[in-house]
């Protein structure tokens, strides 16, 4: 027979009076400089989110003796599945006392955030969760394909030590003039130019409403969704935004990390969207906008096979996925 590892464990949603023992809690499992202790990105990725539904709880807490020993947060997303949208939620920030592991609390906090939304999304997962959530009848959707577009060989063969021989092999003027020779040709053939914007303005909507159809299943980013996600996010600094345009109308959007890896530069690809013929135009002058920066690679995960073959024609590497990815 099954049971409810909420009623051996008390779960509740997050209360005000819960401060205190939670900001203890949190300084010692995620640290005084880590996101979790920020109050205001607290306030915007909790309470700004625009899908919220307010009559449901984000975030929960396991007490024992009046002090918590173990939280789970939710952040909700709006879900298109062919025509019809629905309720999604990433789950993140599952922690527990190391003297509560193992003890049930962990399912009792997952069981509460269960009940929260339609569809239930996990991303970057460990081997150990992927195995619990599993047994919980989640979905192994496997791994983030991981693409590099070298820009600079010598640092490249740098960060990777012991591969010198790439940067005698494959010569920067090569890897380079390849990259701006497609830029080129998005230009001309295509008509495209990338366009630096400060933050989203409703030009992305017609993005959205052209590029909706083309894929079968997609978290919606519409105006309200992206100004919220990278426009209100508390260092906004931090992303780098661009419309693809022809003419006076926006095709695509794309917005990039500046990064360090390994002691050098990089852009990492963090969010993209545009109708599938035009996903080539605007990863190439993505690539090309990223090197005349200083980039010394682009980084991009994805789940998207299409954009698989454009990043492979555009002269990417696919390495090692690392990021696991669940659905229920």
């Amino acid at each position: 027979m099954s049971h409810d590892p909420r009623i051996r464990h008390p779960v509740l949603p997050y209360d005000s009076s819960d401060k205190d023992s939670l900001s203890d809690f949190q300084r010692e499992y995620f640290g005084t400089r880590s996101r979790q202790c920020n109050e205001a990105f607290a306030q915007w990725l909790f309470e700004s989110n625009p899908h919220r539904d307010r009559n449901k709880p984000v975030f929960w807490v396991c007490k024992r003796d009046g002090i918590v020993v173990g939280q789970q947060a939710s952040v909700p997303v709006l879900l298109k599945v062919g025509d019809q949208e629905y309720r999604a939620s990433w789950g993140i920030d599952l922690m527990v006392h190391r003297e509560w592991r193992l003890k049930g609390v962990a399912p009792a906090l997952s069981a509460a955030y269960e009940s929260s939304a339609d569809i239930l999304l996990g991303l970057g997962m460990s081997s150990a969760a992927v195995r619990s959530y599993s047994r919980a009848s989640w979905s192994d959707m496997g791994r983030l394909g991981f693409a590099v577009r070298p820009l600079d060989v010598r640092a490249c063969a740098q960060a990777l030590q012991g591969r010198a021989q790439l940067a005698r092999l494959v010569p920067n003027v090569l890897v380079g003039g390849s990259s701006a020779l497609l830029a080129g040709m998005a230009r001309g053939l295509k008509g495209c130019s990338l366009e630096p914007i400060r933050e989203f303005d409703e030009r992305v909507e017609g993005v959205w409403q052209a590029s909706a159809n083309d894929y079968h299943v997609l978290v919606k980013r519409d105006f309200t969704s992206l100004h919220w996600r990278f426009d209100q996010f508390p260092e906004p600094g931090r992303y780098k935004r661009y419309y693809m345009m022809r003419r006076s109308r926006a095709l695509g959007y794309a917005v990039v990390r500046m990064d360090r890896w390994r002691g050098h530069s990089i852009g990492r690809i963090v969010d993209y969207l545009g109708p599938r013929k035009y996903l080539s135009p605007l990863l190439a002058l993505l690539i090309e906008e990223m090197r005349t920066r200083g980039a010394a690679a682009v980084f991009v995960e994805h789940l998207n096979k299409e954009a698989a073959v454009v990043l492979s024609l555009l002269g990417c590497f696919r390495v090692t996925a690392v990021t696991q990815f669940m659905l229920k």
